[in-house]
């Protein structure tokens, strides 16, 4: 897969698990080269083992961009990528994963992706800030920088329309979808959020609680929006 490994600081990066270590070179295994032991490279993981927080976790990496999937183990997500798993270690499939994952995540427009970026813990973050200045351009970025001052926006967005089939997240968001529970939850939390409360939600599969608790948090994070926000 033809991604930018050198920009991204990943043309030499570590998978590891349970069933050891594989060196991965621009996004090929090379089970047979040898490390240095002062060689201090990424790693790569489908799970964070226990207290270890230094791998970029694909299992939280795949929740993120595949919200409507039905389940996200190794085995589902190799399938979803076509990644013959049972022909493959599972180290060498998990490579080839995050290379999958890389390039969805290249498919996102800048807007959304500078969301997530502050949303997912390091070095998981930290990734998708540094995959910002190549992701595709948004619409709303484009209008805001050829803009006249007159004419720059000032009708904010309502949290219903930010999560609707139309809204900022369902254009870099493919597999979005229009959820009545998943808005009525959003609500709920903003709501809370804005009079320092306390909720506590009981919500079912498929309600779509990642975005639902997420997004309205974000709109109370300082400086994450322009001088006038998209969302309110």
């Amino acid at each position: 897969m033809n991604l930018p490994w050198k920009d991204l600081g990943l043309f030499r990066f570590l998978v590891t698990g349970s069933d050891g270590v594989l060196l991965f070179v621009a996004g090929k295994p090379r089970p047979n080269k040898k490390l240095s032991l002062l060689e201090e490279l990424p790693q790569v993981a489908y799970r964070s083992q226990v207290g270890k927080k230094d791998a970029i976790e694909l299992y939280l990496l795949s929740r993120t961009l595949l919200p409507t999937l039905p389940d996200h183990t190794l085995a589902s997500l190799c399938k979803y990528y076509h990644i013959p798993l049972a022909q493959k270690g599972k180290l060498e499939a998990v490579g080839f994963l995050f290379s999958c994952l890389l390039a969805d995540v290249l498919e996102f427009n800048r807007d959304l992706l500078s969301l997530l970026s502050q949303l997912l813990p390091s070095p998981t973050g930290d990734l998708l800030s540094r995959l910002i200045p190549l992701a595709k351009q948004s619409t709303h970025s484009t209008i805001r920088e050829e803009a006249k001052p007159e004419e720059a926006i000032t009708s904010p967005l309502s949290l219903k329309d930010a999560l609707s089939c139309n809204g900022p997240i369902a254009q870099g968001l493919a597999s979005f979808e229009d959820r009545p529970g998943q808005q009525d939850m959003a609500q709920r939390v903003f709501n809370t959020v804005e009079k320092g409360a306390t909720l506590a939600v009981e919500a079912g599969a498929g309600t779509g609680k990642t975005f639902a608790y997420l997004i309205p948090a974000l709109l109370f994070l300082p400086g994450i929006f322009p001088p006038d926000p998209i969302l309110r």
